[in-house]
């Protein structure tokens, strides 16, 4: 009857990934920079980054799973409070750098 909660989250990322746009190229590139120079990571500084607003909020998320996918972030257990004001303080997931370090 209602899907799961991850079930849907994963089929609107899917759908925002199928029609992967210029924002999305441009953000991943970006989350791509922030890695190299930073350990650990999380949406705050991919937002504090952005040349230009997503489509809708829900796309950063679909940029974490790219980058996931290409190997250039892991996700990590732990969360932090988001700094974003539009967050009211929510949680947010600290991801690891799986480039820190490397020569851009």
């Amino acid at each position: 009857m209602f899907g799961r909660g991850d079930d849907r989250r994963d089929r609107g990322i899917a759908s925002v990934t199928r029609h992967y746009s210029r924002w999305h190229r441009d953000a991943v590139d970006t989350l791509r920079r922030i890695a190299l120079h930073q350990d650990e990571l999380t949406a705050d500084d991919l937002w504090d980054r952005l040349q230009q607003l997503p489509p809708t909020p829900n796309a950063v998320g679909s940029v974490f799973r790219i980058a996931m996918a290409e190997g250039v972030i892991a996700a990590t257990e732990r969360t932090v409070r988001s700094q974003r004001s539009a967050r009211h303080a929510g949680r947010v997931l600290v991801w690891r750098s799986l480039l820190y370090g490397r020569a851009s």
